[in-house]
């Protein structure tokens, strides 16, 4: 439970390379996913059976990854295949991500309890989510629900399941919490999701999960960021193509100290005031001058004389 919690409030990175592994635990990063799942492959790509099958990323990157980095270590795995799940618990993962993008295969679920690793899956509503904690799933992603899913989907992912939280908690007339109709839809949802009556009603009482939920999916700015957790995330995943261009950016430390410090400000409201009052909500846009054109310079500018021919360049 002490690790579950220390998940809460950070960003977990997917690393393609050993390049982006050694920056992500030095940029702070709480857990990596090593494995390159685009289609361009290259080194540390995920292993593909066909164009749109992907599969387990190459061992030598989480040997890689285990060897040079403390931090806990994600293996991606399809859906089901408890043999990929056992592989990456082999080769030391701590936890173990059965993600939608992988190859899915139906009528097979694995049995979390056989594995010390800690499993997580994304989920894209309140009944996936319930159904995977029952499951003993101990952190989900928040995804849109579409094969592609951009941050617009995403967010209304998070929306509709911290609707759903929050209609759990009626308040009567008088201002206070009526347990009866909770306890009705307490029941339908427990009903629908063929879950444990206590686990939706532990929901409902704390008006949180259990375990922790993070943000996936499209996230590109610390105004993003910012925007998830105040939604009721715990942390967020950066995709690929956002790390890709951190990475790429000259500061790209500083755009990723961004972003932990728009994850941890998120719960704090004079925090939050400070950091909305701050211009450090996503990388300046390259070519364009962040800074009011001064009229002394520009009148200075017009007095000086034309440069001769023959003056030095430099004058």
């Amino acid at each position: 439970m002490e690790m579950i919690e220390k998940f809460r409030g950070q960003v977990i990175i997917d690393c393609p390379d050993c390049p982006a592994l050694n920056k992500a635990e030095e940029f702070g990063a709480i857990a990596l996913v090593p494995g390159d799942t685009s289609s361009g492959g290259g080194y540390g790509r995920c292993e593909e059976v066909s164009s749109d099958m992907k599969r387990i990323p190459d061992k030598s990157l989480i040997e890689y990854a285990k060897s040079n980095n403390t931090i806990p270590i994600i293996g991606r795995i399809s859906k089901g295949h408890f043999a990929e799940a056992q592989t990456m618990e082999e080769l030391g993962c701590e936890w173990i991500d059965e993600n939608e993008n992988f190859m899915k295969l139906g009528g097979i679920e694995i049995d979390t309890t056989k594995f010390k690793a800690k499993f997580m899956c994304g989920v894209s509503t309140f009944i996936e989510a319930v159904s995977a904690i029952s499951k003993g799933y101990a952190l989900l992603r928040i995804i849109g629900g579409g094969e592609k899913t951009s941050f617009a989907m995403t967010v209304r992912s998070i929306c509709s399941i911290m609707k759903t939280v929050k209609s759990l908690k009626h308040i009567n007339s008088d201002n206070e919490v009526d347990e009866s109709a909770v306890s009705d839809e307490v029941r339908r949802l427990a009903n629908v999701a063929e879950v444990p009556l206590d686990l939706v009603w532990k929901i409902a009482k704390d008006q949180r999960f259990p375990v922790p939920i993070y943000a996936d999916g499209g996230i590109a700015t610390a105004a993003d960021v910012s925007l998830v957790m105040q939604l009721g995330c715990d942390g967020v995943f950066l995709r690929q193509q956002e790390v890709a261009q951190i990475f790429r950016a000259m500061r790209s430390k500083e755009i990723f100290d961004e972003f932990k410090f728009a994850v941890q400000v998120a719960t704090n409201t004079e925090a939050m005031v400070s950091y909305n009052s701050t211009s450090i909500h996503g990388p300046a846009i390259s070519g364009i001058s962040t800074q009011p054109p001064k009229e002394e310079e520009d009148a200075k500018s017009k007095e000086e004389p034309e440069k001769k021919e023959g003056m030095a360049d430099w004058w």
